[in-house]
């Protein structure tokens, strides 16, 4: 009687465990207000590894996202998303570069300093200590400012739901110290989530055994989601250096308010200068490819 006394209560714990995670992978965003009042800045304490050259393109990290943040799929039965969504945060996306055939995750960079925090107009972004950039959906207006002005082209618009979302890098893990969900669920290796050092270190170890690179260490200022690759990521579909640069896109809209912005047009103001900036940078980058052909 003791013994069933015991399997019953261990059930009862087990379903309460189960509840708890359940809760917690379904808890809503605006709870994380709570947390910050004013949104950090500057590197994150963790950092998220991509390494495209362990890659194969299972797409078992699309699954988890899916699976995790409770999203629906998509995409027709037996295939899967090639595009970010309001619904999809993560895709995989396949590359051949000079006859080698590369797998590249897409998903939300977290900035160091982002620039869709900035500009937000209504405070629904902002950024975690631990490095997440966040985006409270109920507080979101649909202005849009953040998807016109990602340098990675990420958040996505929901015409239906009037609102932007984009990957949130599974916070409700991350602060209870687990890795987001898509990196458990890499068979690989080519996912890898740590404390910033050691992470960095990492990076930068790898890169030198395959000759290779390190992509998010410096890009507009630094950003937590960092790739380790055997050729540049702007051959692989991420924009250049020479396009977004190495400054942060937040500091350089603060130089223009210290440049004396109007103040009645100040957001638009500086929306259009740095976007600008970045029509220049990708004129300037595709007139030396040009250049190359020749």
């Amino acid at each position: 009687m003791r013994r069933e006394g015991r399997r019953r209560l261990l059930k009862a714990v087990g379903a309460v465990v189960l509840g708890a995670v359940a809760a917690a992978a379904a808890k809503p965003v605006k709870a994380l207000r709570k947390l910050t009042r004013r949104s950090y800045r500057g590197p994150g304490k963790y950092v998220y590894l991509i390494d495209v050259t362990k890659c194969n393109g299972c797409q078992r990290c699309v699954i988890a996202c899916k699976q995790w943040n409770n999203l629906p799929w998509d995409t027709p039965l037996g295939q899967y998303p090639t595009e970010l969504s309001y619904d999809t945060w993560t895709v995989v996306k396949r590359v051949v570069y000079k006859g080698k055939t590369y797998f590249v995750k897409r998903m939300c960079m977290h900035c160091n300093d982002p620039i869709c925090v900035a500009v937000c107009p209504v405070g629904a972004r902002f950024k975690l200590p631990e490095g997440n950039v966040i985006v409270d959906t109920e507080v979101c207006v649909g202005c849009k400012y953040c998807v016109q002005i990602c340098p990675f082209n990420i958040p996505r618009y929901s015409e239906e739901e009037g609102v932007v979302r984009n990957c949130w890098l599974c916070y409700n893990r991350v602060e209870h110290g687990e890795p987001p969900a898509c990196v458990l669920a890499c068979p690989t290796g080519a996912l890898d989530f740590g404390l910033r050092e050691e992470m960095v270190k990492k990076a930068l170890k790898r890169a030198k055994e395959i000759n290779g690179y390190v992509y998010g260490l410096r890009e507009v200022g630094g950003t937590t989601v960092m790739y380790i690759s055997d050729v540049p990521m702007w051959k692989l579909g991420m924009p250049s250096p020479e396009f977004i640069g190495t400054k942060s896109l937040a500091v350089m809209e603060e130089e223009q308010l210290a440049a004396g912005a109007p103040t009645g047009i100040g957001l638009a103001f500086i929306i259009g200068f740095i976007m600008r900036i970045i029509d220049r940078r990708r004129k300037a980058s595709s007139a030396k490819k040009r250049e190359g052909r020749r």
